[in-house]
């Protein structure tokens, strides 16, 4: 799927669609997206579907077994299945509810409204099973869905670029923040043609600060080199003034916008409202003016190779054993699984390198004594997704010891 230009309408998921350009704008990015919608049919009706993965779902949904939620109360899935009737209803609302353009991007809005409508339920059932962890933005923040609370009567209304690249990609996001409270950022004027200007008192910033987000922008612009983005999807939040577009006011408050690339002391943005056009300010107006600046780091990424097939990303860590690491999974050697490396796929690769022949019989007994070597290092896939369920994976990043095998 290339994700095309979408503008944003009256709703307020600018942060999603600011998410969905800054991947959209690198190569990184793009490959992330291209995975996010899969079709299909159904099986009754023999109609097309389109299923929408959430890699970040998983590693929620993760997170919050582990924090003591049953897994029955869990609502949130890691993908959203429609038809192609239910996404024409959807679309008939394309300009009004949703965004106007795009057709693959309406699809991600709608999947991560439903997404969103479980998340709520999730987050109440999270404060029963862990009541200690305090208001309920701090439940909203672990689960990556800021902005979901009971004043919101819309779920969609509302978040975070960073919550939306996760869920979209698995990948976390650096950030800097600089006050929780948008009301009091300083105001962004925006004229006719979506130029930008800081408009009165600006942020008084910390030499700490001013590394940080000088660092955040410089890795964009080492990126950018080539001209083009590949690695990095970032992203700006700023208070704005109120901006007539397309015949409907947008009020101001905090809104989302995509870094299209940096070129020493010109940061490059775009706005959710109307991609296509470039808006240019300096790193000293966005440190005077951004209470938000994100940056996610796609090199790596998260998808874990199941089966032979890439399913949506499972969670990530670095457990595992220490010592030599090997870029080969050598006999007696420390072995960190780099990105689509399926567990099969390395024992296959190890038997080889020792001399055995990876017939099933073969695998079958190295599997054994590789669980037996790392006791926890292998998982098995218990998603929403069940042409992967009961799948054996290995975690991106995790460091394991490769046995020498006894056949």
């Amino acid at each position: 799927n290339k994700f095309d230009t979408a503008y944003q309408k009256g709703r307020g998921d600018c942060y999603l669609l600011a998410g969905v350009n800054a991947l959209s704008d690198s190569a990184g990015g793009q490959e992330a997206l291209k995975d996010t919608i899969t079709t299909g049919k159904d099986p009754k009706t023999g109609e097309t579907t389109y299923t929408v993965h959430f890699p970040g779902a998983a590693k929620t949904r993760e997170m919050l077994l582990k924090q003591g939620v049953p897994e029955e109360e869990i609502d949130i899935k890691d993908s959203y299945t429609y038809t192609e009737s239910e996404i024409h209803e959807r679309a008939k609302l394309a300009g009004k509810k949703y965004s106007a353009g795009d057709k693959d991007v309406l699809l991600l809005e709608v999947a991560y409204e439903d997404l969103r409508n479980d998340g709520k339920d999730d987050i109440e059932d999270f404060k029963k099973a862990n009541p200690k962890l305090g208001p309920t933005y701090k439940y909203a923040a672990q689960m990556h869905m800021v902005g979901l609370d009971d004043k919101n009567t819309d779920n969609l209304n509302g978040g975070l670029a960073s919550d939306a690249i996760f869920m979209l990609t698995g990948e976390d996001s650096e950030k800097y923040s600089k006050n929780s409270n948008v009301d009091n950022a300083p105001v962004c004027s925006i004229d006719s043609d979506l130029n930008m200007t800081v408009t009165g008192k600006q942020y008084q910033i910390s030499a700490e600060e001013n590394a940080k987000i000088d660092n955040m922008l410089n890795k964009i612009d080492q990126d950018c080199k080539d001209g083009k983005l590949d690695n990095y999807a970032g992203t700006v939040g700023l208070r704005v003034s109120s901006q007539t577009v397309n015949g409907k006011v947008i009020s101001g408050a905090g809104h989302a916008f995509s870094i299209t690339k940096v070129e020493g002391d010109k940061v490059y943005l775009a706005n959710p409202w109307d991609p296509t056009k470039e808006i240019v300010m300096t790193r000293d107006e966005i440190k005077g003016a951004a209470h938000r600046i994100t940056l996610t780091n796609l090199s790596d990424g998260s998808s874990t190779e199941v089966g032979g097939e890439k399913p949506p990303a499972v969670p990530g860590n670095n457990g595992g054993n220490s010592g030599q690491v090997s870029n080969t999974p050598q006999a007696g050697a420390s072995f960190t699984v780099p990105k689509g490396k399926g567990y099969r796929t390395l024992l296959t690769e190890a038997l080889k390198a020792q001399g055995i022949e990876p017939t099933p019989e073969n695998i079958q007994k190295a599997s054994e004594q590789f669980k037996a070597a790392n006791q926890g290092a292998v998982h098995v896939y218990n998603g929403s997704n069940s042409q992967y369920k009961g799948n054996e994976y290995l975690l991106m990043g995790a460091t394991v010891t490769i046995p020498k095998f006894e056949m």
